[in-house]
């Protein structure tokens, strides 16, 4: 049987071109573009980050590469592409740094907005990436 990483996908390749397309205009592509495969790829992320900070092992962005570059993605994807998939990996990350996340003072972790794909869908609409 032949496993093939959704990453490595035609239709993944499409969307990681436009994802890099909104960067390189300067849009916030990680909360407006909405396509499955960038959107699935950020909360990976995101959720590396996340479990990582909950391990004590840090979560810098050293350590979420080294976590993709273990993954079946990795191993199919060309150069090129995974050069692509790392400036979404760094957007993504970026965005997941500034976004203000639940504290003790603040009644302490809302599970339910730890992870980007939740919390993207309550605030943003596909139709409309600004709200």
């Amino acid at each position: 049987m032949d496993l093939e990483s959704a990453l490595s996908r035609e239709s993944a390749l499409l969307a990681l071109a436009e994802f890099e397309a909104l960067l390189a205009a300067g849009t916030d592509a990680v909360l407006s573009h909405s396509e499955p495969a960038t959107r699935g790829f950020c909360s990976y992320v995101w959720f590396l980050a996340e479990i990582l900070a909950d391990l004590g092992t840090g979560n810098d962005f050293p350590s979420i590469v080294a976590a993709l570059q273990d993954t079946l993605a990795w191993q199919q994807l060309t150069v090129e592409h995974q050069e692509g998939w790392l400036r979404v990996a760094e957007a993504s990350y970026a965005e997941y740094q500034v976004t203000p996340r639940p504290t003790a003072a603040t009644g302490g972790v809302d599970r339910e907005h730890r992870f980007l794909p939740t919390w993207w869908s309550k605030t943003r609409s596909p139709a409309s990436p600004t709200g």
